[in-house]
C-alpha cells in the first residue's frame, strides 16, 4: 500500500484504514500523522498554524496556572489576584491595580485614571476558604467593593505579576483582538 493508495478523490486520507502492522510500519514516516490499532490506521488532521498556535498558548496558560497557585501558596496571603502591565494599552483595559514594593495589592480602582495604577487585573484569583466563610450564607457579595477592599486593609491580597498577555474578552470588539492575536 502506498500513500497513493489511501488519498479520496477530495485529496483527503481517509479516518481509517485496514492495514497490518507491517504494512503500517512501511507505509508511516515522520510527516504521517496517524496511528495503527487494532489492525486499522487512523489518519489524523495534520496539524495547521492555528491548532499550532492555540495549543502553544494553552500550554502556556495551563503553566502560568500552575505557577500562579505556586506562587499562592507560597505567599501566604488570604488571597492572591492575577495582575498584567499594559503600558501599550493593547488589552484596552485601563490599569486598576497597584502593587506595593512587597507585591502586595496597594489598591484597586476600576474608575481612577490614577498613574499609581499600572496593572489590569487579569480575572484570576486565589482565596484561601477563610476569605469565603466570612461571606454570610444566601448573601450576595462583590468581590470588587467588599472582599478585595478588606484583604488591602488587612494587607492579605498579593498581585501575581503575569508577563503573559491579557484579554478581555467582555466585549466583540475585544473578542476580536484575541482571535486576531492567536492567528498571528
Amino acid at each position: 500500500m502506498t500513500t497513493s493508495d489511501i488519498q479520496t478523490v477530495t485529496g483527503h486520507a481517509p479516518p481509517r484504514l485496514p492495514m497490518s502492522y507491517e504494512e503500517y510500519y512501511a507505509w508511516a514516516d515522520e510527516d504521517i500523522h496517524a496511528e495503527w490499532v487494532d489492525g486499522e490506521v487512523i489518519v489524523h488532521m495534520p496539524p495547521f498554524d492555528i491548532h499550532q498556535t492555540l495549543l502553544n498558548f494553552l500550554n502556556r496558560l495551563l503553566a502560568e496556572y500552575a505557577e500562579f497557585e505556586a506562587a499562592f501558596r507560597r505567599a501566604g496571603c488570604e488571597g492572591m489576584m492575577a495582575v498584567y502591565r499594559d503600558p501599550s494599552g493593547a488589552t484596552r483595559v485601563r490599569g486598576n491595580v497597584a502593587l506595593s514594593p512587597d507585591g502586595l495589592v496597594a489598591r484597586y480602582d476600576k474608575a481612577s485614571a490614577s498613574p499609581d495604577l499600572e496593572w489590569v487585573e487579569a480575572g484570576v484569583l486565589a482565596f484561601r476558604r477563610s476569605v469565603l466563610e466570612r461571606i454570610p450564607a444566601g448573601r450576595v457579595v462583590s468581590l470588587e467593593r467588599e472582599v478585595y477592599p478588606a484583604l488591602i486593609r488587612e494587607r492579605a491580597l498579593a498581585g501575581y505579576r503575569s508577563a503573559h498577555r491579557f484579554f478581555d474578552i467582555g466585549t466583540r470588539e475585544r473578542i476580536a483582538d484575541m482571535e486576531a492575536w492567536l492567528r498571528k
